[in-house]
């Protein structure tokens, strides 16, 4: 509720979700479902937009919010599993589908995405899509990719140095 919340502080009151707290909208209907009241917004900008734009488009309603940020973070938990099977299927492609099985039916990553709709598989996306990028060499991208992970949660900042350490090493060397 409290990535509803934060949404609708975003859509519905236009406000900032980095400086404004839920405590200052206490007539609000998801007022009572939130817990983080008296803090900011804890994830990035870009996930902050997301929640905006999926707060907006699912009104007021409590369980049409609930299901869309469900299906919010269900998309991300499905391109997830869409890339490790392509990054698998290029480098072994007889252990496709286990690898893309041991994701798919990952019970704590179905419970945590499906069940309870938490944003952690957004941000996971990127760094799969960036691990798969290196892969490829594509260094640039993948630092993008990360960049864009910490956008949505600021984790995925700690892997940048790595990446572009892994691009350095990869140059030619004269």
């Amino acid at each position: 509720y409290d990535y509803v919340f934060y949404g609708r502080i975003t859509a519905i009151f236009g406000g900032n979700p980095f400086h404004q707290l839920i405590l200052e909208f206490p007539k609000d209907p998801f007022f009572y479902y939130t817990v983080a009241r008296a803090y900011p917004s804890a994830y990035g900008p870009l996930w902050e937009m997301l929640a905006g734009l999926t707060a907006r488009l699912a009104g007021n309603g409590i369980i049409t919010n609930v299901i869309a940020f469900k299906l919010l973070t269900g998309i991300f938990y499905l391109a997830s599993v869409a890339v490790i099977g392509l990054f698998i299927y290029r480098t072994t492609p007889d252990k496709a589908l286990p690898g893309i099985l041991i994701l798919g039916w990952n019970p704590v990553a179905l419970y945590e995405t499906w069940g309870n709709g938490h944003n952690d598989m957004a941000m996971v996306f990127w760094v799969i899509l960036a691990v798969s990028l290196i892969n490829r060499k594509r260094y640039s991208l993948a630092t993008l990719s990360l960049v864009a992970g910490a956008l949505f949660k600021y984790i995925p900042i700690l892997l940048v140095p790595i990446a572009l350490l892994i691009g350095f090493y990869s140059l030619e060397r004269f």
